[in-house]
């Protein structure tokens, strides 16, 4: 249904009506006025024209007027448009620069996010190093358990292998009783960590102390349990080669400055100035986040270094037990010979050498080209003063690994405490310029 506003009132029509017959009217009359006057004067003519142009436009304003309001009555034409003003001018202006300034912050925007991906990844190539050196950090440390409980098996049957010398000697038995009592335990702590349950007579039958049978079972174990730790030792493996080195970071000032290329390759205002409060609080927090990651990395690297010497210093004290141990078993044959003779038993000296055979056969290889002894070759395969030689050399290897463990702890300490300081003055640093920018 017509709505009642936009439909005119009859009258109303009337009136257009007969205003457009005047308008019709109006410039024929003048026309007719001007062809009877004939050779009028041009000047009366040009003064009459725009008085009746006018009159007409006056007498038909009103309508016209509210015809041209209505969007649906265009049979008038449309009316002359006005001049912009300035204000729409500026505005306009004001406009244009701000989609300037939203393209170019637009195009900062992206440059910082791809910054941002090339942080983080290089974070994440942080993160793996880390992971990897804290992976190889607890192998060694287990190696450096295994090698620990390694020298106690050895340090054990040494002292065992010193009370039963003692004790054929005719010397107290309480030392061999304490020496088999901690190779007990040593071997009782093993069964426990490996969770197999409590070992089978854990102690030695009374009856059974006196004679070697006892002694030789807790040696025989005490060697298999070392050979055992040895073969856990060597399956801890490590890689050497280095790993990838990381490419450097862009810092911010370069980041800017291929911001400020790109911005200026473009149309436009120029951009206006940021506020790079927050910008540089996240930067802060990065670089901060970065220190950390590096500083334990080379930490951890420190640490590893220290267990390798640890462990080589370890695996020096190894043979030089063996050797120590197969001097006191070969002094012990010289004196338990020496008896036989003195006294000219030869039952005591077919003992003697059968129990030295038995101590022969169950000790382990010794690295250097010995393997054992056999027979009346005792002399010529072990020389007294070729083992306190080795044993010599080893000791002061050990000794000299020691120091640079020392060394290298007293340089991984002071390497931290100037990191903390570093940060510390960064931090310090960062705050003032932050207060600078404010």
């Amino acid at each position: 249904a017509p709505r009642p506003d936009i439909l005119p009132h009859p009258s109303q029509v009337q009136e257009l009506q007969d205003s457009l017959l005047r308008l019709e009217r109006f410039p024929r009359l003048s026309h007719s006025q001007a062809g009877g006057s004939g050779s009028g004067s041009s000047s009366s003519e040009a003064d009459r024209e725009p008085w009746e142009t006018q009159d007409s436009f006056s007498l038909a304003h009103p309508l016209l007027q509210r015809l041209h309001s209505h969007s649906s009555t265009q049979i008038l034409g449309p009316l002359p448009t006005q001049p912009l003003s300035p204000e729409v001018h500026i505005m306009e202006a004001h406009m244009e620069q701000l989609r300037g300034n939203i393209e170019k912050l637009k195009c900062f925007n992206r440059l910082l996010s791809a910054v941002l991906q090339g942080y983080k990844g290089h974070c994440e190539s942080l993160s793996m190093q880390l992971g990897q050196r804290e992976a190889e950090a607890t192998a060694l440390q287990l190696a450096l358990q295994y090698s620990e409980h390694c020298e106690e098996a050895y340090r054990v049957l040494l002292a065992l292998r010193e009370a039963d010398s003692e004790a054929g000697a005719e010397a107290p038995m309480g030392d061999l009783q304490e020496a088999e009592k901690e190779a007990w335990r040593l071997l009782a702590q093993e069964e426990t960590t490996r969770d197999a349950g409590a070992l089978q007579n854990p102690q030695p039958s009374p009856e059974g102390s006196s004679v070697d049978k006892p002694t030789e079972e807790v040696a025989f174990q005490l060697r298999s349990y070392a050979q055992r730790l040895q073969e856990r030792c060597a399956l801890v493996k490590i890689l050497s080669e280095p790993g990838p080195t990381l490419a450097p970071i862009p810092t911010l000032p370069r980041a800017e400055v291929m911001v400020q290329a790109i911005l200026g390759t473009q149309h436009g205002p120029a951009l206006p100035r940021l506020e790079k409060t927050q910008i540089q609080q996240d930067l802060i927090a990065t670089r901060e986040t970065l220190a950390d990651l590096m500083l334990r990395l080379q930490l951890v690297r420190r640490e590893k270094r220290g267990l390798e010497l640890r462990e080589a210093a370890l695996r020096a004290l190894g043979p030089a037990h063996v050797l120590l141990l197969e001097q006191l078993r070969w002094e012990w044959a010289e004196l338990r010979a020496g008896g036989a003779n003195s006294s000219g038993g030869d039952s005591s000296r077919g003992d003697s050498s059968g129990g030295e055979e038995e101590w022969h056969q169950g000790l382990p290889a010794v690295p250097g080209g010995t393997s054992g002894v056999d027979g009346g070759q005792v002399g010529k395969a072990w020389d007294p003063e070729k083992l306190a030689q080795e044993l010599a050399v080893s000791l002061t290897r050990a000794a000299d690994l020691r120091e640079q463990l020392q060394s290298l702890r007293g340089e991984l300490e002071r390497m931290a405490q100037k990191g903390r300081a570093r940060r510390s003055q960064s931090a310090e640093l960062n705050r003032d310029l932050c207060k600078a920018h404010r």
